[in-house]
């Protein structure tokens, strides 16, 4: 089993992951209690903050660990037990709250249909015509709001709030803040924040929005089961909407005994996006949520607000692998073909498929093989000399990309006789991509960070 339990590759993001448990057959790690882990942690970031690496540089990276004593390994499992009428009824209180007086309960009793069943007309049966399943997902989708609950927990709701105050029609199911229409203006992590924008209804500091938000997700009812973790802001996405307004789309994650769970970097990306591009191959249902609000005193929109897997505790951690042993291991596992600039180091939850192992997490930027200035000043510096020798035809053109790939520099203006021949050219790009290639192997010999699908289990 490697030391790196997970590698996550995007552009010029990575993100390493290391097991605080570590591996039976690894050497040279070292352990500590938890307490002193934590009681060390202030002087374990200066002394990485100073200390120069090989490929890694921490001076400005951002260090968090949790209030802790131990920490375990955890059991997910879906919730399931309740009957398809404790859902409705469940669901039908939910709207009551969510959108007070918008529905009665004949009203409801017609809207609220169920996904996972089918009428012989096609339409979604009402809870009178709704042949129960073990997981009841009811929905309501009108005019007036999007509500459903999957998995036993309450899953996405939307009061048209933005529909109405922007002028648009139809139904608010894709009303998020973050859409084709609308990009973020600004991505901030820290939480504590006092920068203010101006929301529809008055401005608004992202310190008191988070509050705000973190108050509704610890005090709102999301699910008839009793949550195992609840879920709070770790960064917002903050939405220029128009007219000199502004919107705030927090992310969220859940949180177990002071330990966040796992969460992608969701810089001007909503839940919907994440879903759809499957982050890490991560089932649906571990993927973090987002909430959005365009007043100061009301959630007008959220995406899985909620944790919806029961947690069980097997195994207890009392000495984990420490901090300076973990940064030790991740600069020996990347080659010195690449530099990181690492952005983040915090513990939290990796789930994966229906366990969660406590784990630190390396976040990075890197440039490949320390030279990517170099590489953007090499290939413009190529392009323009190339143009210059191609438009004075100097015979030293030939001996650079561009113009053996202009066709008609190959032959004279007015008859089209050759000038230099044109398989000439192909041969010139053929041993060029190969050489490439050769070297482009070599170089990843030495960095092999792949890690198969057995050893990720």
């Amino acid at each position: 089993m490697k030391k790196i339990y997970r590698v996550i590759a995007l552009l010029t993001i990575c993100c390493s992951v290391i097991l605080f448990s570590g591996c039976g057959s690894d050497e040279g790690l070292k352990y500590a209690p938890v307490p002193e882990v934590r009681e060390n942690f202030s002087k374990s970031v200066e002394e990485l903050k100073a200390r120069e690496f090989d490929n890694l540089d921490f001076s400005k990276a951002d260090f968090s660990f949790p209030e802790i004593d131990s920490i375990s390994k955890l059991s997910l499992s879906s919730f399931t037990g309740k009957s398809a009428q404790e859902i409705y009824d469940y669901f039908s209180k939910s709207l009551d709250t969510l959108v007070p007086g918008k529905f009665s309960d004949e009203q409801k009793m017609n809207e609220i249909r169920f996904y996972d069943g089918e009428n012989p007309d096609g339409t979604r049966p009402t809870i009178k015509e709704y042949t129960p399943t073990e997981r009841p997902w009811p929905f309501v989708e009108t005019e007036e709001c999007f509500m459903d609950m999957q998995f036993g927990v309450l899953r996405w709701f939307d009061n048209a709030d933005l529909m109405h105050w922007s002028g648009e029609t139809g139904k608010p199911i894709m009303q998020t803040l973050i859409s084709q229409k609308r990009s973020a203006e600004d991505y901030i992590t820290d939480m504590n924040c006092t920068d203010k924008y101006e929301l529809t209804d008055g401005e608004m500091s992202i310190k008191d929005a988070a509050e705000f938000v973190n108050n509704y997700l610890q005090t709102t009812d999301f699910s008839p089961y009793e949550l195992s973790a609840r879920k709070k802001a770790v960064a917002v996405n903050v939405v220029n909407i128009g007219g000199g307004k502004y919107g705030y789309n927090f992310i969220i994650t859940a949180e177990y005994k002071n330990v966040l769970f796992d969460y992608p970097e969701m810089k001007n990306s909503s839940a919907v996006m994440t879903v759809q591009n499957d982050y890490d191959t991560r089932f649906y249902d571990i993927l973090p949520g987002q909430i959005d609000m365009i007043e100061t005193d009301k959630i007008y929109h959220f995406v899985m607000p909620a944790y919806n897997q029961s947690i069980e505790e097997t195994e207890t951690y009392n000495s984990i692998i420490t901090l300076e042993s973990a940064a030790k291991t991740v600069n020996k596992f990347f080659s010195g073909t690449m530099n990181f600039n690492v952005k983040r180091v915090e513990a939290v939850y990796l789930p994966y498929l229906n366990t969660a192992e406590p784990c630190w997490k390396f976040l990075m930027s890197f440039t490949i093989i320390g030279k990517k200035t170099a590489g953007v000043v090499l290939c413009g510096g190529l392009i323009a000399v190339g143009s210059a020798l191609c438009s004075i035809r100097a015979g030293l053109m030939w001996a650079l990309p561009m113009s053996n790939s202009v066709v008609w520099l190959h032959f004279t203006e007015f008859r089209r006789e050759p000038v230099y021949p044109i398989w000439c050219s192909w041969v010139y790009f053929a041993v060029l991509i190969i050489l490439l290639l050769i070297i482009g192997l070599a170089k990843l010999k030495k960095f092999d960070c792949c890690v198969n699908n057995s050893e990720g289990k």
